[in-house]
């Protein structure tokens, strides 16, 4: 099973067509390596997080790092931004 270790060191594969999603056995395995709030949605082909913050800048620098993050990497999750809070899937 990979640890969280593991995954740091992989690049993300755009999910933009051309890819078959991964079998559930395999997404299972690779959620588990992930801080367990992560979910899987209801058909298997998102996760997300709810992460919350004391206050509304550090819930826009949490957006903003992520903003760069994603754009690095070539992957761009949806976030949903509210005052104290920021779900990423």
């Amino acid at each position: 099973m990979p640890n969280a270790q593991d995954l740091t060191r992989k690049r993300c594969q755009p999910c933009e067509g051309g890819v078959p999603p991964l079998p559930p056995e395999s997404v299972g395995e690779l959620l588990r390596a992930l801080h367990p709030d992560w979910r899987l949605a209801a058909d298997g082909r998102s996760i997300s997080r709810q992460c919350e913050f004391s206050g509304y800048n550090r819930t826009i620098g949490f957006v903003n790092a992520v903003a760069w993050i994603a754009n690095t990497e070539g992957h761009h999750p949806d976030l949903q931004v509210g005052y104290q809070r920021c779900t990423v899937t």
